[in-house]
């Protein structure tokens, strides 16, 4: 007779509850194995070597030297910009956590519970990125077109020398006003062109004679055009002669330039009624040495505006010196001349006075300058001498030449450059 311990029942029994001590423990192991890869895969994420982490600021700034400002609006404006700061490695120098290498990531088989890389970098960026910025304002645009230059000339902003971009986008507005006959505006714009340096020898070259031709209209003729802040119309009154009409009017040039863009024969041939073209200057000059060039202006720096060139002679072993002068008073025709070196005297109407029949004496308008004296511009009877160093150091001109200039540069007012270039 079997015992009752080793009845079939008591056996089934037992297997019951070992199965169901097994089933108790089960749960438990597996909610420890989440535990334990989350545990993992948070502290792989935190250690991981790329410096997204919380622990470590958004240093990669440190590796640019432009204001943050800019990279922040930079970035805010460009989203194709891929997001360096966010998977850049911070310097070390930078970095506060312990330099070992960091921990093995978890096994691939718990990648599941750890976020994707593609959610590493968007938790990453989420942390680093900046907040968002307000946009450098409008004047930090640096594109150079014709509208801008456009917008420039109604403030009355110069070209600086040395813009090559906004001498050429000058170039192209200026040829775009003349080919629309509008001449007032263009001419300004390929002043400015000219100023700015940014051109080449050929387009320089280009530019003056356009504008010569364009000023033989808006200078030299006895048309008025519309909108030119440099000449007007008068009417002659009673009274009125023409060597008068300087002081009456205040004007800054010579009566017999007026005399000479008037068409008038004579001087006393005026009559009450008639219309004059004024041209109220002042003029200037700027001579090139290297170019043997004289470069006429009609109105103050930095507004003035091109009016045509000349060629010049200079002084032997380049002694014109250079700097700012001004006209002296007296300017003088047909001048009486005594030669420095040989102390020969050349009296009035002598064909043979080696400097011509107009004299424009200048005096040095910076202090260094202030001692340098007995220089000058004036005729010559050599016109061979012209684009050479012949002269004792003064400007030579071609006697038609040097005549316009005589009648256009203002004693006391006028200045005239000498440069180097």
């Amino acid at each position: 007779m079997p015992l009752p311990s080793q009845s079939a029942r008591p056996i089934a029994r037992r297997v019951y509850m070992h199965r169901r001590s097994r089933r108790g423990r089960r749960p438990v192991a597996i909610a420890v194995t989440i535990i334990a890869v989350v545990v993992v895969g948070w502290i792989g994420w935190q250690l991981w070597p790329d410096g997204t982490g919380v622990s470590d600021p958004p240093a990669a700034v440190t590796l640019d030297t432009q204001d943050t400002d800019d990279d922040a609006a930079t970035t805010d404006e460009d989203p194709q910009r891929p997001r360096e700061r966010a998977v850049t490695r911070p310097p070390a120098e930078t970095r506060r956590r312990d330099p070992s290498p960091p921990p093995a990531r978890a096994p691939e088989t718990a990648t599941a519970a750890a976020p994707s890389p593609d959610q590493t970098v968007e938790a990453a960026t989420a942390r680093t990125e900046p907040p968002a910025r307000t946009p450098p304002p409008a004047a930090a645009v640096t594109t150079i077109t014709p509208e801008t230059i456009e917008d420039d000339r109604s403030s009355r902003v110069p070209v600086s020398r040395g813009d090559a971009r906004r001498g050429r986008a000058a170039l192209a507005a200026g040829l775009d006003h003349l080919a629309r006959n509008e001449p007032i505006e263009g001419r300004w714009l390929l002043t400015a062109a000219l100023e700015s340096g940014g051109l080449t020898d050929e387009e320089a070259a280009d530019v003056r004679t356009r504008l010569t031709e364009l000023n033989e209209r808006l200078v030299f003729s006895p048309e008025i055009v519309p909108g030119d802040p440099f000449s007007f119309m008068y009417v002659i009154e009673s009274g009125d002669y023409l060597g008068g009409l300087h002081r009456k009017l205040g004007l800054l040039v010579d009566w017999r330039f007026l005399q000479r863009i008037n068409g008038i024969p004579s001087p006393e041939k005026i009559r009450h009624g008639q219309r004059l073209k004024i041209v109220t200057g002042p003029f200037h000059a700027v001579v090139h040495k290297r170019a043997f060039r004289l470069d006429l202006y009609l109105g103050d720096a930095p507004d003035w505006v091109y009016v045509r060139s000349f060629d010049v002679g200079l002084g032997e072993y380049d002694s014109t010196p250079e700097g700012r002068f001004r006209v002296k008073p007296g300017k003088l025709l047909n001048p009486e001349w005594v030669n420095p070196r040989t102390h020969v005297r050349y009296l009035p109407d002598d064909p043979s006075n080696p400097i011509g029949e107009h004299w424009i004496g200048l005096e040095g308008a910076e202090e260094r300058l202030e001692n340098v004296t007995g220089y000058g511009i004036h005729g010559t009877i050599e016109p061979e001498s012209i684009g050479r160093q012949a002269s004792m150091g003064c400007v030579r001109m071609r006697p038609d030449d040097v005549a316009l200039v005589w009648g256009v540069l203002e004693p006391r007012v006028s200045v005239v450059e000498i440069r180097g270039d």
